[in-house]
């Protein structure tokens, strides 16, 4: 009788313990809301602004059609147009170059805004594909995905209301969650058109969404090994086959050996610049603590001129130059200071650095857009993940304690 009450007491012990757990975990439910409100705004404004966009376009390629319209007909009328001033052999050779002159000009025109609004109509064209593509990406997956993360969510908070009462999540629930993930980099492949001189002139900023950037996407959100073990093994049984057979298997495997060892060299390379910008980012914020007049610039110049004693036949320019393409990779997969609290904003996280295929020197080419791009579409799949984890652990809590339940009323019976 003693051992039941202990066994009775252990096990309350434990449940208090599960449930304080649950309830931390809860308390994060408000912030993932917050942060799928974000997202969904901003991919909101995204659209908008590109229909604004289009509509605009549309409008100018309309104008410039009617004015090379116009120019064509003028060009016409003028070739037709007889030569009446033959009186005076001056004066029509006079007439005659001054047509031609017109005839040049207009040619010249033409030429121009045949050019110009043929790139515009390409440049519209492909703005409209992208925009139907997000158009059926997201009637397709993205309120149903949304629907699924959320409802996960809302689980969560019955969860918090009753003991351990729930209902069992569909499997689909996670699937649908990683679609929207995937599907959530779409809206951004468009960046929003900046006006020039009081909207006379249209400069289209590069797209976010470049083909580097789904292929490093593909990488960072993806949990397989990415390097595949491949040995060089004779088969057991005797093959009759070529000798030339033999060395394209052994040369394939040789091969695949000297990737995975480019592949790790180029991931070593990026924690050490990784390594290199916190150091230095340190220093600079260290130094503007100290001194609260100091700007940005130049407390960087000043370690720029601390560090060249150490370094032998280096310019001032290159290592302001590798220093920026190491803060950018710091900004990705470590951290960044904002520039006015000097607060850290982190990225992604080093750990995901083994993930990466591709060598420094293309990361730190990424714009500052594309690099929050990437850092938000990774957070999202991590906030997936979790909410995952969450809703799993509370069904395998749930099974267990129905299962434990069971049993104490067949030993009562």
């Amino acid at each position: 009788m003693q051992s039941e009450v202990d066994l009775l007491k252990q096990r309350i012990t434990e449940l208090e313990a599960r449930k304080a757990e649950l309830e931390v975990k809860n308390a994060e439910i408000p912030e993932l809301r917050k942060k799928l409100a974000e997202v969904e705004a901003r991919n909101g404004k995204l659209i908008k602004q590109i229909m604004e966009e289009n509509n605009r376009r549309d409008a100018k390629i309309k104008n410039t059609t009617d004015r090379v319209a116009k120019l064509e007909q003028k060009q016409l009328l003028n070739d037709n147009a007889p030569n009446n001033n033959s009186s005076d052999f001056n004066s029509g050779k006079n007439h005659h170059e001054k047509s031609l002159e017109d005839k040049e000009i207009d040619a010249f025109l033409i030429d121009v805004y045949k050019k110009s609004i043929s790139d515009e109509i390409r440049q519209h064209n492909k703005e409209k594909t992208i925009q139907h593509e997000i158009d059926v990406q997201d009637d397709a997956s993205g309120p149903a995905c949304i629907t699924g993360i959320v409802a996960i969510v809302n689980n969560l908070d019955e969860l918090g209301k009753s003991s351990c009462e729930i209902e069992v999540i569909a499997n689909t629930s996670q699937d649908h969650a990683q679609k929207y993930i995937a599907n959530s980099i779409v809206p951004h492949d468009i960046k929003t058109v900046n006006l020039v001189n009081d909207q006379d002139k249209l400069a289209v900023e590069p797209s976010i969404v470049t083909e580097f950037i789904q292929g490093l996407l593909e990488e960072l959100l993806s949990s397989g090994q990415l390097l595949e073990p491949i040995k060089f093994s004779p088969p057991r049984t005797l093959i009759l086959v070529s000798i030339s057979i033999k060395k394209l298997a052994n040369s394939f495997c040789q091969v695949n050996v000297a990737r995975g060892k480019m592949i790790i060299a180029k991931q070593t390379e990026i924690t050490a610049w990784c390594l290199f910008s916190e150091r230095f980012e340190d220093k600079v914020v260290e130094l503007r603590s100290k001194d609260k007049k100091l700007v940005d610039k130049t407390a960087r110049s000043q370690i720029y001129a601390e560090m060249k004693p150490y370094l032998t036949g280096i310019s001032d320019g290159y290592l302001c130059i590798m220093t920026c393409k190491a803060r950018k990779i710091n900004k990705l997969f470590g951290y960044e200071y904002d520039p006015v609290t000097l607060k850290k904003i982190k990225g992604i996280g080093g750990h995901i650095i083994q993930r990466v295929t591709c060598s420094a020197d293309k990361i730190s080419k990424l714009t500052n857009p594309q690099i929050e791009h990437i850092i938000e579409q990774v957070n999202l799949k991590m906030i997936a993940n979790h909410v995952n984890e969450i809703s799993l652990t509370v069904v395998v809590i749930s099974a267990h304690d129905s299962n434990f339940d069971s049993e104490e009323m067949i030993s009562d019976d």
